[in-house]
């Protein structure tokens, strides 16, 4: 198997088989060097006492002379909390337990233990994303069958490929001319249970895509399982059992065209349902960037990349192995671009300040972050401020970004080659929490900056000199 990160790499030479442990103890371990989430609290004194506590159990372990995480059951001392974690779930599991609410263990209150050992008994954030629940059901697709096979049907009749002649009846011209004598015979009273049949087998196929995460894997789940459906023997004598009791011969081109049209139909329909035109409460100025804005935005995005990759190098498990060969690619030439593109001047300042160093990364990776960035503006700016919104913030902010379309479509453009989805969610998930702390955070500080700043100008003037002072000054 080639190793992710050589030069004759193939993602499809990959094994995801045996990642699950690895991916286990690669979130476990990175639970303690992600930002800790920002508190919607912004007391000072808390912060102070926290920042004191931290100095205190740094230092304590500094002095200590041994590692950072020891066992609190049989002392053994390990080099990061995530085999820590393997250790007591493996050797203690009773003793990895997390109390339940209203109970205390008295065996361990009495040990003082570093930081990170603490923080192992924290549940982690588990993995948000889901498909939102469909707004547009089985029953309204049975509805619209009737409309969708009359449609497919007099669609079928002036098919353009169809209507070509040849010198004798090409299997187009057949199908076009059954179509026609279909449409004139047919009606809907008496053939209730065949478009009932046809439309609930393309509604289990609709939904086959429901439990994926990503777009794209959905998209696989679902197409599967549409062929399946359309080279199946029950669904040749549902058709030809309806085309018996009018009196037609079977015609498998028709079949397959009006199928293929009422699928994409009861698709577009339950499209247009779920997903509406946005009517939310946000003006174009809330979510509009600048030039400046946009290449601020550029040089982000190659930030966060930057430190993932920092991170999943000093591992060597497969999954990170992965994730590098992965991020990697986001990397680009600075002088590969095209001068023609339209997103050249979203690369000024980048440029500018670029010494050789800096992660630049390509045109998909920052459309990419360009729409989480619109779905931040969206929450985050001052309508909601004014409004007393921000409370709990980020995690709706993540649980939008987690649940957009387009965030889901770039993530699906750029991770196509991980092909396992569970890997591919993970990471997405993680540069989902990096990105949302690092905008909320610099939301944060430039609100507390603007009302310093406002604070300052409306206290007393104290510290201007004297206007006799200044008057013998400008006597001077």
């Amino acid at each position: 198997m080639a190793r992710p990160g050589d030069d004759d790499f193939e993602w499809s030479d990959f094994d995801f088989s045996d990642f699950e442990e690895e991916l286990e103890i690669l979130e476990r371990e990175d639970e303690y060097r992600v930002e800790d989430d920002l508190s919607d609290c912004s007391d000072s004194e808390k912060q102070s006492s926290a920042v004191t506590s931290a100095a205190a159990n740094s230092a304590s372990v500094a002095t200590s002379g041994r590692g950072a995480y020891e066992c609190d059951v049989c002392g053994k001392v390990y080099k990061n909390a995530g085999w820590l974690g393997k250790h007591k779930s493996k050797e203690h599991p009773k003793a990895a337990e997390t109390p339940q609410p209203g109970t205390s263990n008295s065996s361990t209150s009495d040990h003082t233990t570093p930081k990170g050992a603490e923080k192992t008994t924290k549940p982690r954030r588990k993995l948000q994303v889901k498909r939102p629940t469909s707004k547009f059901e089985q029953k309204d697709a049975l509805q619209e069958g009737p409309e969708l096979l009359k449609n497919a049907l007099q669609e079928a009749t002036t098919y353009p490929i169809w209507q070509l002649t040849l010198g004798t009846d090409t299997p187009g011209n057949i199908a076009a001319r059954t179509a026609t004598e279909v449409l004139n015979t047919y009606t809907t009273v008496d053939h209730t249970n065949f478009i009932t049949t046809l439309c609930t087998q393309l509604w289990s196929v609709i939904t086959a895509a429901d439990s994926s995460v990503l777009c794209s894997a959905g998209n696989e789940s679902m197409f599967s399982a549409y062929h399946k459906l359309c080279s199946s023997e029950s669904f040749r004598t549902l058709w030809d059992n309806f085309m018996s009791s009018l009196g037609k011969a079977p015609c498998n081109l028709l079949y397959q065209f009006i199928t293929g049209r009422m699928f994409e139909g009861l698709l577009e329909k339950k499209h247009n349902v779920d997903v509406p035109p946005n009517t939310a409460n946000v003006t174009n100025d809330d979510t509009a960037m600048t030039d400046a804005e946009e290449q601020v935005l550029r040089y982000i995005a190659g930030y966060i990349p930057h430190a993932l990759l920092k991170r999943y190098q000093k591992y060597d498990s497969k999954i990170a192995k992965l994730y590098v060969a992965f991020l990697v690619q986001w990397k680009v030439p600075g002088n590969s671009h095209s001068h023609t593109s339209f997103l050249k001047f979203t690369e000024g300042w980048v440029n500018a300040v670029n010494r050789g160093g800096l992660f630049t990364v390509s045109d998909q990776v920052y459309l990419f972050f360009r729409a989480m960035e619109k779905v931040v503006r969206s929450t985050v700016n001052t309508q909601q401020l004014r409004q007393d919104r921000l409370k709990g913030v980020k995690n709706d902010i993540i649980t939008k970004l987690e649940t957009d379309f387009l965030v889901n479509k770039y993530w699906c453009t750029l991770a196509c080659n991980i092909t396992d989805e569970k890997a591919s969610v993970a990471l997405l998930e993680k540069i989902l929490v990096y990105y949302v702390n690092l905008r909320c955070r610099a939301f944060a500080d430039a609100y507390i900056l603007v009302k310093r700043h406002k604070d300052n100008a409306a206290t007393s003037k104290k510290g201007e000199k004297s206007l006799r002072k200044s008057l013998n000054t400008s006597d001077c």
